[in-house]
């Protein structure tokens, strides 16, 4: 059976790192809603479109790699409604890794148990999530500075 991987680039950022050249920066929060919904739309339509173009996607998704940006910006919910319409896109069931592009300070509080739920068994370079839902390793680097008190990625 032939597997897909899939690549969904979340260009929001909290500051822009000056060695980035990805298509992404800083926007506000309100965006994520818009450009969540429009993900949507482009997965619904993904079949439609490979048929249109006389390809053929593969049936089942092995695996999810959310890029950046910081995809770790997207709260829960947004990220669950992505990881449905994959479900709804391609056959459901477990995805065996999802891995998330992260700056390591973000995994704080909720965050990294609250991932556990996001429909995947999140692993890879971006962080890995153990059973317990703590951060078993996280291997992205950015210098981290001083804000308000809070580490954020420079």
């Amino acid at each position: 059976m032939e597997m897909l991987g899939l690549y969904l680039s979340i260009p929001f950022c909290r500051s822009k790192c000056t060695f980035c050249n990805f298509a992404s920066g800083v926007f506000p929060a309100s965006y994520m809603e818009q450009y969540v919904a429009r993900l949507e739309a482009d997965l619904a339509a993904a079949r439609l479109r490979a048929t249109e173009w006389g390809a053929r996607l593969p049936e089942v998704v092995d695996s999810v790699y959310f890029g950046g940006g910081t995809p770790s910006l997207l709260p829960g919910d947004l990220v669950r409604r992505g990881m449905g319409a994959i479900r709804r896109g391609f056959a459901g069931g477990a995805i065996a890794g999802v891995t998330f592009e992260a700056a390591p300070a973000q995994f704080t509080g909720e965050k990294p148990g609250g991932m556990a739920g996001w429909g995947g068994d999140p692993g890879g370079p971006g962080g890995a999530i153990a059973p317990d839902g703590g951060l078993k390793y996280a291997s992205y680097y950015a210098p981290l500075v001083q804000d308000d008190d809070k580490e954020t990625e420079r």
